[in-house]
């Protein structure tokens, strides 16, 4: 973590010193995690920062300017339907990112188990009869991206109503909000299913990973993409995620930025309308909650195998004890309003 702590300073060095000194000292006051989930933590949120910070994004802000500039009768769209629309879904902003770089590395190849203990992963041959070395074919490219982030205070409202804060946040500003969040979470196994020893993770994981999902199915939908040509990728601990097209040519079609820019409040609809209904409930529901008829994609587009999904995280269900699990789309979790 010190090394992520060390990009921290080196990111704040343009600020005045007493303004970075409070930064750090609230880092390393609120932020308790040890070993590999530090490690972990640091990174993830680096990452995410750096796509926020460093790479050509577009807010909803931007669309205004532009609409004020070329057409006026959009702001409406831009200032009430969008805004509704984010509210209504729990998300705190979405962005467009215009120059995301993705890099492609195969290792290998595999057959007929999926499980990591059950299979054998196959190496490419060495490029020379005697060479001992494994080549690693890469490929970089740069693409659109739409960034999500879902509310924060939504979801602690979410954890709450589901029983999962059994230690209050010793305040109720962001950084400690987030903090406590970020305290809780585990290191993931992408092979391996959340057990029930690690609830805030479990739930906070399995939210943003099947709301991603949904965002995912319905953008194949209403963008035109082909279903393997659109993944993602996952900021948990940020209550964030990517969605962006695999696009392997020096130019995009500007597909995301259509949906962006056009259709935003229709794709957020349509995630909420089309995702809580199955056709085989109530089997689905009962049983793992996601299936390939609702919630599984192409597992060349998500990089947790289509694992920890489950449709209760956003709609809710009556459990098997009887217990009602709120989702996050319950009214009850509602925030007032959201700043764009």
């Amino acid at each position: 973590m010190q090394a992520h702590l060390d990009a921290v300073q080196q990111g704040l060095a343009g600020a005045g010193g007493d303004h970075r000194r409070r930064v750090l000292a609230q880092v390393r006051q609120l932020i308790t995690l040890q070993g590999e989930d530090l490690e972990e933590t640091g990174r993830e949120l680096l990452e995410f920062v750096r796509i926020r910070e460093s790479l050509h994004v577009v807010t909803i802000k931007d669309l205004e300017q532009k609409a004020r500039q070329e057409n006026s009768s959009r702001l409406p769209l831009y200032q009430e339907t969008y805004r509704q629309a984010l509210l209504s879904t729990g998300l705190a902003d979405l962005h467009l990112i215009g120059d995301v770089p993705v890099t492609t590395v195969p290792i290998g190849c595999t057959r007929n188990q999926r499980e990591a203990d059950e299979t054998v992963i196959r190496a490419f041959p060495g490029l020379q009869p005697k060479d001992p070395r494994t080549p690693l074919y890469t490929e970089t490219t740069e693409t659109e991206a739409l960034l999500f982030r879902l509310d924060l205070r939504r979801v602690m409202r979410w954890l709450r109503l589901n029983g999962l804060i059994t230690e209050e946040p010793a305040a109720d500003d962001e950084a400690t909000l987030h903090a406590w969040i970020l305290n809780r979470m585990k290191t993931v196994n992408p092979f391996r299913e959340i057990t029930r020893d690690h609830p805030v993770t479990q739930a906070i994981f399995g939210l943003v990973l099947s709301f991603r999902h949904l965002v995912l199915r319905q953008a194949v939908i209403l963008s035109g993409f082909d279903r393997t040509s659109v993944s993602e990728y996952l900021f948990p601990r940020a209550l964030s995620f990517v969605l962006y097209s695999k696009n392997r040519t020096a130019f995009t079609i500007g597909g995301l930025y259509t949906l962006f820019e056009q259709t935003l409040h229709e794709h957020l609809r349509a995630v909420m309308n089309a995702g809580e209904i199955c056709i085989d409930d109530p089997v689905c529901l009962e049983e793992t909650g996601a299936c390939h008829a609702c919630m599984h994609i192409s597992e060349m587009s998500c990089e947790y195998f289509n694992r920890n999904l489950h449709r209760k995280y956003l709609f809710g269900r009556l459990e098997p004890d009887g217990r009602e699990y709120s989702g996050y789309w319950d009214q009850r979790c509602a925030v007032e309003q959201i700043a764009m």
